[in-house]
């Protein structure tokens, strides 16, 4: 699946999930599959944060603030 992304950063980055996509979208309440999403996931799969879109420094901050209240 890896051979079918041409751009080497993307295929780098990018994981292949052989799954029912339809369920993880109702779980994790995904309607827009058209943008790259981020998730701050515990060990039992709470979600404590989540972003969708492109990078922006605010949103680094807010995942940063997210890991460092889960490490205490």
């Amino acid at each position: 699946m890896s051979t079918g992304i041409s751009d080497p950063l993307k295929r780098a980055r990018t994981i292949t999930l052989y799954t029912d996509i339809d369920r993880i979208k109702t779980a994790l309440d995904i309607t827009d599959t058209s943008a790259s999403r981020v998730l701050l996931v515990d060990q039992i799969g709470e979600i404590y944060w989540q972003s969708q879109g492109a990078y922006t420094e605010a949103q680094f901050q807010a995942l940063c603030d997210g890991v460092s209240m889960l490490q205490n």
